[in-house]
């Protein structure tokens, strides 16, 4: 059951036309995906603050910056965590996009 779960897991993270090297890739990050989520959250909440930018996270977890931030996005998805929303902005085609709190050029994080 659990091989079956990483599989569809695996699937939401690669494209139908990603070549097979990809696609096994996405099914190796998988498998450890939810350990460096809970290296994440477990960093995040024993810290006590409120508020971190994934190089903070990182500087607390032995994952580097790029580590932590794909698994901040899937985090997010699923509601563990949430940026800071600041306000929604007009961009320069016309189309609204969210603008989120920063701290030292880092989207700044919180847990849900």
């Amino acid at each position: 059951m659990e091989q079956q779960s990483l599989d569809f897991d695996a699937r939401l993270l690669s494209r139908a036309h990603d070549p097979a090297t990809s696609k096994a890739a996405a099914v190796r990050s998988a498998k450890f995906r939810v350990t460096h989520e809970g290296i994440i959250y477990g960093a995040i909440c024993e810290a006590g603050e409120r508020d971190f930018t994934i190089k903070e996270i990182a500087a607390m977890t032995r994952l580097n910056d790029v580590q932590v931030a794909r698994r901040m996005i899937s985090m997010e998805r699923r509601g563990i965590v949430n940026r800071l929303w600041l306000r929604e902005e007009q961009g320069p085609r016309g189309g609204w996009h969210d603008v989120y709190q920063e701290r030292s050029g880092c989207c700044i994080w919180w847990v849900a």
